[in-house]
Parts: C-alpha cells; sequence; structure tokens
C-alpha cells in the first residue's frame, strides 16, 4: 500500500468533503492500521554510526524521521529508524517555507541524535 492509496480519505478532512464513512473508507482504515502494525520498532543509535534525516513539509505541517546506520555508505535496508518529530505551522506557510521550516524544526527537534557527531 503506498500513501496514495489513502487519498480518498484525504477529502473526509476539508470543509466541503463528505464527513460519512463508506464501506471502502472503513476498508482502507484497517489496511493502514494493519501497515502500522507491521512498523519496525525504534532502535536507539550506537555513538559510531551514521545519521540521516528525512524531512518532508507542507503548508499546514511538517515531519522528519531520525534514521542510522552503521556507516556512510551501508546499504539503504540496514537503516534503522531511532525518532521521529512532527507539528503544524500556524498560520500556513508557503511551500517552500514550508520546507526550510520542516528542516529547521527537524533539526532542532532530533539534535540529540547528530550533535555530538562527525562525518568520518
Amino acid at each position: 500500500m503506498s500513501l496514495k492509496a489513502s487519498g480518498p480519505l484525504y477529502a473526509k478532512t476539508s470543509p466541503n468533503g463528505e464527513k460519512k464513512l463508506n464501506q471502502q473508507d472503513w476498508d482502507l482504515i484497517h489496511q493502514i492500521k494493519e501497515k502500522v502494525k507491521q512498523l519496525p520498532d525504534l532502535e536507539i543509535p550506537p555513538s559510531e554510526c551514521y545519521i540521516i534525516l528525512e524531512v518532508d513539509g507542507c503548508m499546514d505541517g511538517w515531519g522528519g524521521i531520525c534514521k542510522w546506520k552503521k556507516s556512510k555508505f551501508d546499504s539503504v535496508s540496514s537503516e534503522k529508524i531511532c525518532a521521529y518529530a512532527s507539528g503544524k505551522f500556524n498560520p500556513p506557510k508557503s511551500t517552500i517555507d514550508a520546507e526550510i521550516h520542516a528542516v529547521q524544526n527537524t533539526m532542532e527537534a532530533l539534535k540529540i541524535y547528530f550533535i555530538d557527531k562527525t562525518e568520518k
């Protein structure tokens, strides 16, 4: 299931959207719940590791995750998630401002994971 698969539920959140959930909506909610149950546990990174921040922002809010792997050139499949952070913008931001603030907010929220790291 991709993120786009949850698209039909977004219409329910708009001011003019249909608020009542139909069977297709409930089926989608159950699929999402099953996917969430399969998410990996968060793992505390070792002191010697390579930290990766993935960030996204939109007009209304931002989110970021902190991942780690043993060394910079290890495969993407070896990455483990150690933390996440998110928030809302009030008032909403323009697209480019949202992305910039998303990076700033994620770095501030998750700095405990990378502040003492140096790239080797």
